[in-house]
């Protein structure tokens, strides 16, 4: 009966061993998991962080274009008026001509 309660006592001390192991395990595994949690957390808040940094400059470019873009249709505009200014004038000039070679005088 000896060598039954040895073994017994054994088994019950390897059991126990890898009861410890298997606690030893699960602390570092938790361990681990809250680590790798809090690095989650971390990238996440920075992705965050680059997304509304991206979206700032994303819309100070709209800014930008918006004004670039109605500054070039109030250029178009005036540069529309300055030609026909210019085709007035010209017509002008070519009626001084007119006149001033049909009067022999002038």
């Amino acid at each position: 009966m000896s060598a039954e309660c040895d073994a017994a006592r054994r088994a019950a001390s390897d059991v126990q061993f890898q009861l410890s192991e298997s606690r030893t395990r699960q602390d570092s595994l938790t361990a681990e998991s809250a680590s790798l949690r809090e690095q989650l957390t971390v990238a996440l808040q920075s992705h965050s962080q680059v997304l509304r940094d991206a979206e700032a400059a994303r819309r100070e470019v709209d800014a930008v274009r918006h004004d670039a873009d109605n500054r070039l249709r109030e250029a178009a505009k005036r540069e529309l008026g300055l030609r026909d200014e210019i085709v007035r004038a010209e017509a002008q000039l070519d009626l001084v001509k007119d006149l001033l070679l049909r009067e022999p005088g002038l």
